[in-house]
């Protein structure tokens, strides 16, 4: 019996996982309309009649056929059908609109300097009156007394016209932009104080702004109760799903020890709520009905968590799918869990098809699916004797399956893998469980406040170890490898790789043996080719770093960064504009040098084993000539004009493009991200008259030149 046959929901999914995927990889820009599924929707139900009868069985594979195009078809629509840029009402197609009429989506997030929400537009005015409209808008208001006050479901007029969500500023940078798109935002604005006004509250779903206000008491509880600082911080991400209050240092400590996903509720929230109330509620297993009434309980309070913390891609999962478990005990009937869980997979999709391309959809399945499929096999290997090292082991090869699934990705995506997870495990998810038991048990007694007061205590002793042992092994030498160089194609063939392995564990066959060997061999090659090409790259980078100057010299897989003072001593800074693309380009040796202290103004210094060197304003890079203006040039220069590759010119107020070229003779003028936006403007259109080749960091983002 083919074995693709006991999973019948994981063959459908997939299916429309294909299309989904084809509409996001190939951009559609228009929806084919739902009049093909239709079709083929009754063309899989005749068939399905048709091919049932023993006469007609061997062509049951037509059936399965219709049924998959279906389905890839249907996920291609969905996509265009969801996008919010394609409907005819988008507020962004619509022309001479002057105000917008918006209403808070999410409750909104207060920082230092402003706050930032999520807008969906409801209608429009032009010369000729109001229309209805649709549309997201990333919004981030000036921070005063009305801005801190909105809520969710709050309408407001908006006076200014949104704008499109800006590209990444610098290669290999985070992609707001495609993060936002996946949530069908594309376009935001910034409202300071007087340029809008709010006209009415409770616009939004009375279930979510429920929600909303019932975690805000819910916080409230623990700060009344002398839970601050950072427990308090990581008691709201933990329990209610509320990441606000996380600084930089905590997620980074978290991150490091591999210890993220604690504060992400998820499956293993859900699966404590789940143990705790089906242990409460065991009394009632002893009758069919009372049976019944339970499940109910259990799948409403289960709903009622997720959607208090946000219902995020983890947390929806884990509903779903302890929902579907939950039904097949209660009418007792045997569900395969890769069925469930693409059972709870597929509703997500169909809801919202996009969500396949979030990271925490993503790593939350590949997480369940390594639990389900390897814990057992790495269980196996040992029998302890005792129930406590049998309780560890249980814990430890539970982290290895979870690690195992997920790490390739995670890689992928964050360019770090945390070493020491085992110990992070073995520590921390204990002590999250007993932060959430005690969390929940201060909420259900705060009407007793002496009782919720000594539950508090042992909360936030629970919350300081916690933090204290993730604290501790984040700082451990070696504790995380950062900066790993993780190309996509790598990530798919360590898959590949755990794939064939774990078939080759099960079925013991040695064509698994020639398949392993081949992708080591492949992953190798890989390696091989990526080593040459990093060590031949040679580049001329000119970052956008708002404000700033910084330009960067790559040689092989050493770099060399020339940055204004602010830049160079700020580790954060450069860790977020530039880090990323030294990352992707597997660097081993980077120097800044910090351009208002360079270490000599009067003769060459040279840098990457002396092919780059810099005297003052001036650098030579190979064959490649460089020079920074920044300061007014004089308009004579007694050796004439001076050839350079790249001029690269700073903000300098009353400078006019004539001079510049009176004193140059510029392959390329690169106008840095010091440069004012509206100067840019002024000095592109300069050098359009002067026929001068110009290239604007500012609005165009960083320049990049393979050398």
């Amino acid at each position: 019996m083919n074995i693709w046959h006991q999973f019948p929901l994981v063959r459908v999914y997939l299916a429309l996982v294909t299309g989904t995927s084809a509409a996001i990889i190939f951009g559609s820009t228009s929806s084919p309309g739902l009049m093909i599924p239709c079709i083929l929707f009754v063309a899989v139900l005749l068939s399905g009649i048709y091919f049932r009868g023993s006469d007609h069985y061997k062509y049951r594979w037509v059936f399965g056929l219709l049924l998959n195009i279906f389905f890839i078809l249907l996920g291609y629509d969905l996509v265009a059908i969801h996008k919010g840029n394609l409907l005819a009402d988008n507020f962004a197609r619509s022309p001479g609109k002057d105000c917008l009429i918006a209403i808070v989506d999410e409750p909104p997030l207060i920082k230092d300097h402003v706050c930032k929400t999520i807008l969906r537009v409801s209608a429009i005015s032009r010369k000729d009156g109001w229309y209805k409209s649709s549309g997201r808008i990333l919004a981030y208001f000036s921070k005063d007394s009305l801005a801190v006050k909105l809520h969710y479901g709050d309408m407001l007029i908006l006076g200014i016209a949104p704008k499109p969500v800006d590209p990444p500023g610098n290669p290999g940078a985070f992609d707001y932009r495609r993060y936002l798109a996946a949530n069908y935002v594309y376009h935001q604005v910034y409202l300071r104080t007087g340029t809008w006004l709010k006209l009415a509250s409770g616009q939004g779903s009375p279930v979510i702004a429920m929600a909303s206000d019932l975690r805000d008491q819910f916080m409230g509880i623990f700060h009344a109760n002398g839970i601050s600082g950072k427990e308090y911080a990581v008691a709201s991400a933990l329990i209610l799903g509320s990441s606000d209050q996380l600084d930089a240092e905590t997620r980074r400590e978290y991150a490091g020890s591999g210890a993220m996903h604690i504060l992400s509720v998820s499956g293993m929230h859900v699966a404590v709520i789940f143990a705790m109330l089906n242990l409460i509620l065991g009394f009632m297993d002893k009758r069919k009905n009372l049976k019944r009434i339970k499940a109910i309980i259990l799948i409403l309070a289960i709903w009622f968590y997720a959607a208090i913390t946000g219902l995020s891609p983890a947390v929806l999962r884990a509903a779903w799918m302890i929902t579907f478990v939950i039904i097949g005990l209660t009418w007792m009937r045997y569900a395969n869990v890769y069925n469930v869980l693409a059972a709870s997979a597929m509703l997500m999709t169909l809801a919202d098809p996009l969500i396949i391309t979030n990271v925490g959809f993503q790593l939350s399945y590949l997480a369940v699916l390594g639990i389900v499929s390897l814990h057992p096999v790495i269980y196996r290997l040992w029998s302890p004797r005792s129930w406590i090292i049998d309780w560890v082991w249980k814990l430890i090869a539970v982290s290895i399956a979870a690690q195992l699934a997920t790490f390739p990705l995670a890689g992928y995506y964050f360019h770090q893998v945390t070493n020491y997870f085992l110990v992070t495990n073995l520590v921390a998810i204990p002590l999250s469980a007993l932060v959430i038991y005690t969390g929940i048990a201060v909420l259900i007694t705060s009407p007793v406040h002496v009782v919720s007061a000594v539950l508090a205590k042992l909360m936030a002793l629970s919350l300081i170890a916690m933090n204290s042992s993730v604290r501790w092994i984040e700082a451990a030498p070696g504790a995380v490898s950062r900066d790993v160089p993780f190309s996509l194609g790598m990530m798919v063939l360590i898959y590949l790789l755990l794939i064939v392995l774990y078939t080759l564990w099960i079925s013991r066959r040695k064509v698994y043996v020639f398949l392993t060997l081949s992708i080591i061999m492949l992953m190798a090659g890989l390696n091989i080719v990526n080593a040459v090409k990093w060590q031949s790259q040679k580049e001329f980078v000119v970052y956008s770093v708002k404000r700033h100057t910084s330009f960067c010299f790559i040689s092989g897989r050493e770099a060399v960064v020339f940055s204004d003072s602010a830049v160079a001593g700020d580790s954060m800074l450069i860790g977020y504009a530039m880090r990323p693309h030294w990352v992707s380009k597997a660097l081993k040796k980077v120097v800044v040098v910090n351009l208002e202290n360079p270490p000599s103004l009067h003769k060459n210094v040279t840098f990457l084993n002396g092919e780059c060197a810099n005297l003052r304003n001036y650098y030579q890079f190979g064959k490649t000539r460089v020079a920074m203006l920044s300061h007014k040039p004089s308009l004579i220069h007694p050796e004439g004009r001076l050839f350079v590759d790249f001029l690269i010119i700073r903000d300098m107020p009353g400078l006019h493009m004539a001079e510049v070229c009176a004193l140059y003779k510029a392959r390329q003028v690169v106008i840095d991200s010091s440069t004012p936006l509206w100067r840019t403007r002024q000095w592109q259109e300069e050098c359009s008259r002067l026929g001068q080749k110009c290239y604007a960091v500012p609005a165009r983002g960083a320049f990049v030149a393979e050398l």
